[in-house]
């Protein structure tokens, strides 16, 4: 150039890249491979490019400008673990899939796998169900060491002992064996070794039965155990054992034998007619071949004497042939029989003998008479009051065997004084002797007081109570201005209370008391209250009362004069019947 200079720079021979379709399975899309030149590789729709990064390489230099990709293949759906999850549902190479059990089951195979260029790296597993572990028999050996789903194993039992369920067990697809497990059970010992019964039956393995049979004239005892099975190398039930029957008895006197059954364990009891008792056993139990009493005794009755009035019973007999003596205490004397004796007809020989005494002479009664004047046992005497008096107690009393007459002496009680004088209510009933009641009444608008007394009886003399008066029901009241009364009843001694409405303030009593027609007090008022004002700017405020009808009066100081009211009058209604004055200076 006229510069001095060429025209470009220098150029530079560089290398050309190799074919890159010999060494991949991919499609190349370009052919023209000098430098700087770029090609594509891509796959059909189910393989993959491996690397990604690796789909456009640039030739450099002569060569290319990242690794040559290759197309992987997709591996196949896998179907679904019965039992159990597939995790994972990437299908591309190199994606990696878990295999998972559901509770209860246990996995056999490969837990996961992964995919290579179409190929899963490992077959689907299995998921099994588990059963419970097996590890012994009491008295016997197992023979097998796994506990999954198809897997069993199988029980043998020692010497002497039996297997009482199945010999194999295989785990099912729900984890449990197909049978309960089974047991060895020991034999049993030759029965007719413990009793005298007849034993039908020569096998004592367990679950084999034998039965025990008597002759007729026996009974088995206990019935329950005619037939018994062998269980685990004991008997079911304990041995039974043949019972003779009793003979039969004769009749008792007097009495009934009450049951006919005579075998082994079986009852008969022994009961007397009516009057009748029975001594020794009162029942017989059978007891093989023999009655455990043979001798009962049914013996008249007579009535019981434990004692006698004023005296003593020797023995306590009562029964057929029994004697009793009797004895009186001293200054008692016995009339009857001394010795009686219990006959087979139930009744004593004799009436009961007596103790009599003499009871303490009555001669007199205070304002009364007595008639008679017996003192022996039986003996009665009477009494009879004077005029105004009236006889308290038993008119007649009769001298017991105890020595002492059969009631209190009686008394002649004073008439009561005429209750009317002492009362303004109505009396009812005009005898007022000891013992007899009146009554007290008052009008409908009266009540009596106290009410206990409604109703006195006269004793020995006095009422037995203070007399009542009649007391008047208070009138009813009106209402009170802005308040209420509390209380309805008017009746002597009741209260009423006085309340105001809110805003309002009582003037007076807060309750009254009816006094025999009389409230105990006035009636009280309710008044509005107005807004306190105590002080005044600038002057003074004459007067403290805030309550309805109350007045104030204002004063202003010096140099200062009042603008407004000087009087204000509280209202009916809580306010003030003008504006709170002012007191201005003067300029």
């Amino acid at each position: 150039m006229g510069s001095g200079k060429w025209n470009a720079s220098e150029p530079k021979c560089k290398e050309m890249c190799s074919d890159p379709s010999n060494a991949t399975n991919a499609r190349v899309i370009g052919n023209k491979f000098y430098q700087a030149k770029e090609v594509e590789f891509a796959c059909s729709d189910d393989d993959i490019l491996i690397p990604e990064s690796s789909r456009k390489l640039t030739c450099e230099n002569g060569k290319w400008n990242g690794s040559l990709p290759s197309c992987k293949a997709l591996c196949p759906i896998l179907s679904q673990i019965r039992n159990g999850v597939i995790n994972g549902s990437g299908r591309a190479h190199g994606s990696s899939i878990q295999f998972t059990c559901n509770e209860g089951y246990q996995l056999t195979g490969a837990a996961s796998a992964r995919c290579n260029d179409g190929q899963w790296s490992e077959t689907v597993p299995h998921c099994l169900a588990f059963c419970n572990k097996i590890s012994k028999i009491e008295n016997g050996q197992i023979t097998g060491v796994r506990f999954l789903e198809g897997d069993e194993i199988s029980f043998l039992c020692n010497q002497n002992y039996v297997l009482v369920g199945e010999k194999v067990l295989g785990c099912t697809n729900t984890g449990r064996w197909n049978a309960s497990e089974p047991k060895c059970k020991e034999k049993c010992s030759d029965p007719s070794k413990g009793t005298n019964a007849r034993v039908i039956g020569n096998k004592f393995y367990h679950g084999k039965e034998v039965e025990f049979i008597c002759t007729e004239d026996d009974t088995l005892i206990p019935e329950s155990s005619r037939k018994l099975a062998c269980e685990n190398g004991k008997w079911n039930g304990s041995l039974p054992s043949c019972k003779a029957s009793c003979p039969l008895l004769s009749q008792i006197r007097n009495g009934v034998i009450n049951g006919s059954d005579r075998t082994h364990g079986s009852f008969i009891q022994f009961t007397c007619n009516g009057g009748y008792q029975l001594t020794l056993a009162s029942s017989a139990r059978c007891n093989d071949g023999r009655w455990s009493a043979t001798d009962p005794r049914c013996l008249a009755i007579c009535n019981k004497i434990s004692s006698i009035e004023n005296g003593q019973v020797t023995e306590d007999g009562f029964l057929e042939g029994d004697e009793l003596s009797f004895l009186c205490n001293q200054n008692y004397v016995l009339v009857g029989e001394k010795v009686l004796r219990c006959t087979n007809t139930g009744r004593w020989n004799a009436s009961v003998p007596k103790c009599k005494v003499i009871c303490r002479k009555v001669l007199s009664i205070e304002n009364g008479q007595v008639s008679g004047d017996g003192t022996l046992e039986e003996d009665t005497i009477s009494f009879t009051c004077d005029q105004n008096y009236v006889l308290v107690g038993e008119k007649h009393l009769r001298c017991m065997g105890s020595g002492k007459w059969n009631a209190s002496e009686p008394k002649c009680k004073e008439k009561c004084s005429d209750p009317s004088k002492g009362t303004n209510a109505r009396v009812i009933g005009n005898e007022f002797y000891h013992g007899q009641e009146v009554e007290f009444v008052c009008s409908d608008d009266n009540i009596l007081i106290p009410d206990s007394s409604r109703k006195l009886t006269c004793e020995n003399g006095n009422w037995n109570g203070s007399f009542p008066l009649c007391k008047a029901l208070c009138p009813i009241l009106s209402k009170i201005r802005n308040g209420v009364i509390n209380g309805a009843d008017r009746t002597h001694g009741s209260l009423i209370q006085f309340t105001c409405n809110g805003a309002y303030k009582r003037v007076g009593a807060s309750s009254a008391i009816c006094n025999d027609g009389r409230w105990s007090e006035r009636f009280p008022r309710c008044l509005a209250i107005c807004n306190q004002i105590s002080s005044i700017e600038d002057g003074q405020v004459i007067g403290s009362g805030f309550l309805e009808g109350d007045e104030i009066s204002f004063l202003c100081n010096q140099n200062h004069v009042l603008v407004g009211e000087k009087f204000l009058r509280c209202t009916n209604i809580g306010r003030w019947n003008a504006s709170e004055p002012k007191c201005k200076g003067n300029n």
